[in-house]
């Protein structure tokens, strides 16, 4: 009968499929099988952090042995990128509890936005770009914000902020949304030419390298 053909077809195209989808499954990276087959596009080839939202974005709550640091990347043409987070010793967990990114904007600005958010906290240090000598001098003789050289290691501090993701150590408030997308967007530079790996430089590196300097520094 014509319905027994098209069950058959079905049935035929149905195992095609799901051949198809395992094939792809161990032939492509997961990050282009969730693309192409899941129709996800929170991930992405080169993607640095394995963040989990479900379990990770959460409103800080006070507890006991806590501390609180920040990160700033100073930016000039770029983005100027300032975060804070809790330390808490207890769990051996941190926690982004506030960001600022803004470009064009001058010391004034920044400094003003910076002390607001470190009296908020109770900031004990600020881990700053070591390369951005003038701006840290600026804001100590100026607005008596002192910093702390944060470490520049790019390769083993990525490594240590992604074995705090892996871990389920580090926790974002659900309004930093730029650390949030950082979690999502920063990625490795896959071009062929590279002598070796490094992130891509682009709009989400800025508050990347202010939450690095704030974690590896502060731990290492």
């Amino acid at each position: 009968p014509e319905w027994c053909s098209i069950t058959a077809d079905y049935s035929e195209n149905t195992r095609m499929s799901e051949t198809d989808v395992a094939e792809a499954r161990r032939s492509m990276s997961k990050a282009e099988f969730e693309q192409e087959y899941l129709a996800s596009f929170t991930t992405f080839e080169g993607q640095i952090f394995n963040f989990d939202r479900n379990a990770n974005v959460l409103e800080w709550e006070p507890k006991d042995r806590c501390e609180f640091i920040a990160g700033c990347d100073p930016g000039y043409r770029d983005p100027t990128a300032f975060v804070v987070i809790s330390y808490c010793a207890a769990d051996d967990t941190f926690h982004i509890v506030d960001e600022y990114l803004r470009a064009e904007a001058t010391t004034d600005k920044h400094a003003e936005v910076f002390s607001e958010l470190m009296l908020k906290w109770g900031v004990e240090v600020v881990f700053i770009d070591s390369a951005a000598a003038q701006f840290a001098s600026d804001l100590a003789y100026s607005y008596n914000i002192s910093t702390t050289k944060g470490k520049k290691d790019v390769l083993p501090g990525i490594a240590y902020v992604q074995t705090l993701v892996e871990q389920g150590r580090l926790k974002i408030a659900p309004h930093c949304e730029h650390s949030l997308a950082v979690m999502d967007q920063y990625r490795w530079d896959t071009k062929e030419t590279l002598q070796r790996e490094k992130p891509v430089h682009d709009e989400y590196s800025h508050m990347a390298d202010a939450i690095r300097y704030a974690l590896y520094t502060f731990t290492i």
